[in-house]
């Protein structure tokens, strides 16, 4: 246990996490120090070894090489002042989660039984998907007292409380429902198989819709300028997951004589 919270492998394991945005080691162990508060050793500690038991774990790479890595996408402060702590004797005394729920959390069983319909959770779980449920069970499980995260969740749940269809179908709906219902462009919908947005229903949604529409063009014409500053035939932008965008050369290209581009 004590080589899982040694401070000099954890800040190893923690600087993995920042070298593909780096060109070499010192630039790496720069970010990285700015980036985490490496005078905070438990911290330090905690979240190596936390890295190290989700690789050890293959968190999500199940079915990769060995060499893959638990990919992050993203670290988030979480200030312990703005947490609640409840314990499980509370959460049963409040009737927030039943017995048997308290059961299935623990031993992460995938069953309900009838018991747990007098939960507060089941009462107000109205969730037509897994993942919405799990993100509600998680908002009930750690409650916060953080008043713009508190908002945020109250606009989430207005946004989908909408029964629009309920009312359109026992014909009790209002102006408000038949504008939710035009604000979907049905034509657009079927096309791509998920629900679309009509323009002008959202300015920020807009906006990345049309850098999203010229993305292509915007790309064709970074690798024709690339192609002309490195004196190449073919030249291409790719994008790569995990990675960001990427400049495709061929495997003949000299990429010596550019101190900028490694193999």
């Amino acid at each position: 246990m004590s080589q899982h919270l040694d401070f000099e492998s954890g800040i190893s394991r923690i600087t993995e996490l920042f070298a593909d945005e780096c060109f070499n080691e010192s630039e790496n162990q720069l970010v990285t120090r700015f980036r985490i508060d490496t005078s905070s050793r438990n911290m330090v500690r905690a979240l190596g070894a936390l890295l190290k038991y989700m690789d050890a774990a293959r968190v999500g790479v199940e079915y990769e090489p060995l060499n893959v890595q638990t990919p992050v996408t993203a670290v988030k402060r979480i200030a312990v002042g703005e947490l609640v702590e409840v314990d499980s004797g509370t959460y049963l005394a409040l009737d927030i989660f039943s017995k048997n729920e308290m059961m299935k959390r623990n031993v992460r069983r995938r069953t309900v039984t009838s018991q747990s319909s007098s939960s507060l959770f089941t009462l107000c779980n109205k969730c037509r998907s897994g993942p919405g449920r799990q993100t509600l069970r998680k908002w009930f499980e750690r409650p916060t007292t953080n008043l713009n995260v508190l908002n945020s969740r109250h606009q989430a749940i207005s946004f989908f409380l909408q029964y629009a269809l309920d009312r359109l179908r026992s014909g009790t709906a209002k102006v408000r429902h038949w504008e939710n219902l035009f604000k979907i462009d049905f034509e657009e919908s079927y096309v791509e198989n998920r629900p679309v947005m009509k323009i002008g229903v959202d300015p920020e949604l807009d906006r990345t819709k049309q850098l999203y529409r010229q993305l292509p063009g915007f790309l064709t014409r970074i690798a024709q300028e690339e192609c002309r500053r490195l004196k190449a035939e073919t030249c291409s932008v790719a994008y790569v997951p995990l990675i960001g965008y990427l400049v495709s050369l061929p495997l003949d290209f000299p990429v010596d004589e550019f101190e900028e581009y490694v193999l």
